[in-house]
């Protein structure tokens, strides 16, 4: 595209046909509850996580094998 002296090209000018605008409207519309549901959903998920938290409950995976049971199934593997 040539320089024009930092203008806009003309196409920019132009005004939105009245179906982009009935599209974007419209999609907005529908976009609206279910955006509204994922900020009640992230609402409630911050909420839970911080009672938890006051229960003294941590998250996160629960250990795995103790020592004792991480030596025998070395044993047990080595065998096959």
């Amino acid at each position: 595209m040539p320089f024009n002296g930092g203008q806009q090209p003309a196409h920019m000018h132009q005004q939105k046909s009245a179906y982009v605008f009935t599209r974007e409207r419209f999609r907005n519309a529908v976009g609206q509850p279910a955006q509204f549901e994922r900020d009640l959903t992230s609402e409630r998920t911050k909420a839970d996580l911080v009672a938890v938290k006051l229960l003294g409950r941590t998250g996160g995976k629960k250990p795995g094998l103790s020592e004792d049971a991480k030596k025998q199934a070395r044993i047990v593997e080595s065998l096959c």
